[in-house]
């Protein structure tokens, strides 16, 4: 008997249901349909967005050799060691920090003088000269956080240690110039200042060598010099110092943008518009059962 009443309380309460959206079926069609359209007009409107891509591996630009751990000993008669003995940080950690690095990104929004590209709105292409607003004209910063927030993206793979590299922006052929010109400006900064510090060692170790007499302690300074040469020679030689490219970026086709996508676009709106309706039509159902009857 009660599970009689169970299923027919069940059957009234799915009849209720149905008879409720017919009652109320314009109402909550109505919003879906204006959704729907939204949806097709906002993926027809919005500005499309393509991403280019660059898959790289970091190089190592410390040579093969005896380690700095070897010589720490020996290094300690002169009072060296707490500067050589303790390896270095990993150069391809190094190497991705530099590039999602303020200093990095806003080296090279100033070099390649982006501001007007990523602030387009605001500048005022005829005076090449930033619109008068109210406000203050865009920053390095501002460019910064821009790049960083939504167009420049760095994912490393801690398996493989391969790093992918994206850059999203709204015209295809200068995100993939954007792109190539960032990896090669990171491996020539990277380069230079691996040139830099190589020299800078090999003139403190020669002057080291010429204030000893002791035969240890120059063969450690020698050996230490060595290496210090060979990272000299590779940073003159090596173009791709911080990154080897793996897989190239390409240009997108123009009918393939990351976003936005109109499929989603459309039945998000669809979607938004069911919920409005079903609002509305709960509101209302509500508001006429509190009502009072006259």
């Amino acid at each position: 008997m009660d599970s009689d009443s169970g299923n027919k309380q069940a059957y009234l309460g799915l009849s209720d249901l149905i008879a409720w959206v017919r009652s109320y079926w314009l109402q909550i069609l109505v919003p879906m349909l204006v959704g729907g359209l939204l949806g097709v007009a906002y993926a027809s409107l919005a500005t499309p967005q393509y991403r280019v891509e660059t898959l790289l591996a970091p190089r190592e630009s410390s040579p093969p050799g005896m380690g700095l751990g070897q010589l720490g000993t020996q290094l300690g008669a002169l009072g060296l060691g707490s500067m050589f003995s303790q390896p270095g940080s990993n150069q391809a950690d190094v190497s991705v920090a530099i590039l999602r690095s303020r200093k990095f990104l806003g080296d090279f929004i100033v070099k390649h003088d982006l501001l007007p590209k990523l602030f387009a709105g605001r500048w005022d292409e005829g005076r090449s000269a930033w619109k008068d607003d109210g406000g203050p004209p865009p920053s390095t910063n501002d460019a910064y956080r821009k790049i960083r927030q939504n167009h420049l993206l760095v994912t490393r793979d801690e398996l493989t240690g391969l790093v992918t590299v994206a850059f999203e922006w709204k015209d295809p052929d200068e995100a993939h110039a954007w792109l190539v010109a960032i990896i090669d400006d990171l491996n020539e900064g990277v380069r230079q200042r691996e040139r830099e510090n190589a020299a800078r060692s090999l003139q403190f170790l020669r002057e080291e060598l010429q204030r000893t007499d002791v035969v240890v302690i120059q063969q450690a300074l020698h050996q230490l010099s060595l290496n210090e040469l060979q990272k000299l020679t590779l940073a003159n030689v090596r173009d791709d110092f911080a990154f080897q490219v793996i897989d190239p970026p390409s240009l997108p086709d123009e009918d393939d943008p990351v976003w936005p996508k109109p499929l989603l676009m459309v039945l998000g709106g669809l979607f938004l518009g069911l919920f409005v309706g079903l609002a509305a039509a709960a509101l209302r159902t509500a508001w006429q059962a509190s009502a009072p009857r006259g």
